[in-house]
């Protein structure tokens, strides 16, 4: 029986070879199209995703005032001595894009970190003065004025170096996708506000995000 059947299977392949053959291909053809639908909705699904947000929503913003020990801490001086509050601000990008920040972003008036450093070394102009006048009748006072004078151009350099690296570019930065910025901007005491507006600008599309954060630990005087 075995041999029968065996035999007979055979004769049916090499007759019916090409119909074998056609229904085969036809299988993995309409296979293969049955796929192909559920890879494109998922592939738009996840294009979707990616693409539906609200940047009001997925970008948050923060300021936040320095107050006298945290100025000497993270800045080395106490600014706000000097009439100077130093706030920082973040930018927390929970999007896709790419937005651009700069000095003009916020809508309050800055100060540049080089003038903030030399409102902390302008009591040191009339002790220069003085050596250099009295060096010029006695010129032994002249050496530790060269001294100071030496030691006070290097600090200063030091420091404006500091704050440069801390604060807002001025020729304008990028705050990638998915990340978080860190910034301190330096603000006179005279023009600080209960509240900062950031307008941020989205680098593909070019459009404007403004927002709002209310500037924290700050107690208007």
């Amino acid at each position: 029986m075995k041999r029968f059947l065996k035999k007979n299977i055979k004769k049916f392949y090499k007759k019916n070879f090409e119909f074998c053959f056609a229904l085969c291909a036809l299988g993995i053809v309409f296979g293969s199209a049955m796929k192909v639908p559920s890879f494109s909705l998922r592939k738009v699904s996840n294009l979707i995703g990616i693409d539906a947000f609200d940047p009001k929503v997925s970008i948050i913003v923060k300021a936040k005032a320095y107050t006298s020990n945290e100025s000497r801490r993270f800045l080395t001086h106490n600014l706000l001595a000097q009439g100077i509050q130093p706030v920082e601000i973040t930018i927390e990008n929970h999007t896709p894009r790419q937005y651009s920040l700069c000095p003009s972003s916020l809508n309050i008036p800055q100060m540049t970190p080089d003038s903030a450093v030399g409102s902390l070394f302008r009591s040191a102009i009339p002790r220069q003065i003085a050596f250099k006048v009295i060096g010029f009748f006695f010129w032994p006072v002249s050496i530790p004025g060269t001294i100071d004078g030496l030691y006070l151009h290097i600090s200063k350099k030091k420091l404006s170096a500091n704050y440069a690296a801390k604060s807002l570019k001025k020729a304008g930065e990028t705050v990638s996708e998915y990340s978080t910025v860190y910034r301190v901007i330096f603000v006179s005491k005279k023009e600080m506000a209960k509240e900062i507006e950031f307008d941020l600008i989205d680098l593909e599309t070019f459009s404007q995000t403004k927002l709002k954060a209310p500037v924290e630990h700050w107690e208007e005087s």
